[in-house]
């Protein structure tokens, strides 16, 4: 697959086939640890016509952009399937905004967990082609106080029990405690890895449900630092 959705929200129901949605919003690029270092991720969001039970529209976030109209690019390859047309040297992604486009999305079940993915996307022309209903409100319009909704403002109550992927684990110890791990920087990463892991270990310490998950997230964070050739440096939890 194309899209991968790894937002703290209940993944969008799989489809039998393809439905009409359009982009509401492409977030601001944020710095995330990847296997080949630091790099900048962001997330196009599609509005969909299925409806919630409260009668509010679907929201997909297709996660894992990185700023990079190369060839090989999924961000590129999303832009002509979004768009119809290439991008040239320069694109606004602002321009996305308001597109309508037909996708499945399909789901696929690892470690318990349940991750959304669009498995087709093709830009909408019919004349009914769907548009953004308006009340979904864009990630950098929101307030400071409603700054952890990662989805549109009528999907606050579709938050599942387990987060996405190591980047949206939450950090329940310490002086990094309510941040996920995406909005740590290297040195804080590593300072958990080696103050903290070691103290699960010592005698006597019962490990929790959420020690369990930040434990896999940071051993993801682990292998990651190792193969971008991360050297451990002094740091105090």
């Amino acid at each position: 697959m194309i899209l991968e959705s790894k937002t703290k929200f209940a993944p969008h129901p799989e489809t039998d086939g393809p439905i009409r949605a359009v982009v509401v919003d492409v977030t601001d690029p944020k710095k995330t640890v990847t296997k080949f270092g630091e790099k900048e991720k962001f997330a196009i969001v599609y509005e969909t016509e299925l409806k919630r039970e409260d009668g509010s529209p679907w929201t997909h976030w297709a996660h894992g952009y990185t700023p990079s109209l190369n060839e090989k690019a999924t961000l590129r390859k999303d832009i002509v399937k979004i768009t119809g047309e290439a991008p040239g040297e320069k694109f606004d992604t602002e321009s996305l905004i308001g597109k309508p486009v037909k996708l499945i999305i399909e789901h696929k079940t690892t470690d318990d967990e349940t991750y959304a993915n669009i498995t087709y996307l093709k830009q909408d022309v019919a004349p009914d082609a769907l548009k953004p209903s308006g009340k979904y409100i864009r990630q950098r319009d929101k307030k400071k106080d409603d700054a952890n909704n990662t989805g549109a403002a009528y999907n606050r109550t579709d938050v599942p029990e387990q987060p996405k992927g190591w980047q949206q684990t939450k950090v329940h110890v310490g002086k990094f405690a309510g941040q996920e791990l995406e909005n740590l920087d290297e040195s804080a990463l590593k300072a958990l890895i080696e103050h903290w892991i070691p103290s699960t270990q010592a005698a006597g310490y019962k490990i929790t449900a959420d020690d369990k998950r930040l434990l896999a997230a940071l051993d993801e964070v682990q292998k990651l630092l190792a193969a971008a050739g991360g050297v451990p440096v002094e740091a105090k939890f």
